[in-house]
């Protein structure tokens, strides 16, 4: 079979979210409804084909052993809850700050929690590439069935699975090493939201079943 799937990018009803866009000198933002950009921060995917197929054969023309296989591509839906989010906690809509203590300027909770030394660079921002695929899987199965007797069965077979476009979330504005300097100087940290990850899942499975008997 073939399957089609469509899922929705995230957007907000009066265009108040916004994404760090690494692409502008010195860090910037990008803005739903504004300087050309529509009502979200990342393109949608029409392209979702899941292609799915099993098989099921007796190599000997016997009902005791059969080879059993399938393999499909499923797709997975964003967790928006789960990070997404926080595109709409970005400025100009809200102003999030993170306040780095030095030796020089220590945060001190019960007396100055937030110092105005600390202000510059304290911006924090997330962002996502705009170009964000959907994540998906590709599972695949093969076992072969044989049976002994009435009560005994025995499977051996391989399960197997590879994620694409997985989900990360990173800090492209960590301090750069031996300086206090950030690399996006208008900016404290950043989480920037990308589709780099992978994974690959690769097992044997046996099996040796035994029906009750008397």
């Amino acid at each position: 079979g073939l399957r089609w799937e469509y899922n929705g990018v995230i957007s907000e009803k009066y265009g108040q979210m916004s994404s760090f866009d690494p692409t502008v000198q010195g860090g910037g933002l990008r803005v739903e409804n504004q300087n050309g950009l529509g009502n979200t921060l990342y393109k949608p995917n029409y392209r979702n084909f899941a292609p799915r197929f099993g098989f099921a054969w007796q190599p000997f023309h016997k009902a005791n052993t059969v080879v059993r296989g399938g393999y499909g591509i499923f797709y997975n839906q964003t967790t928006t809850l789960n990070g997404f989010y926080t595109l709409a906690t970005n400025a100009p809509f809200r102003n999030p700050q993170t306040f780095t203590s030095t030796t020089t300027n220590p945060i001190q909770i019960d007396i100055n929690p937030f110092p105005s030394a600390l202000n510059a660079n304290s911006n924090t921002a997330t962002g996502i590439n705009p170009y964000f695929p959907t994540a998906y899987a590709q599972q695949l199965s093969f076992d072969i069935e044989r049976q002994f007797g009435q009560n005994l069965l025995f499977d051996i077979g391989y399960r197997g699975s590879k994620g694409t476009n997985l989900p990360l979330s990173y800090n492209p504005n960590q301090p750069l090493i031996g300086t206090v300097l950030r690399p996006y100087q208008n900016f404290g940290n950043i989480t920037y939201y990308v589709d780099d990850g992978n994974s690959s899942f690769n097992s044997l499975m046996a099996k040796l079943d035994k029906k009750l008997s008397h």
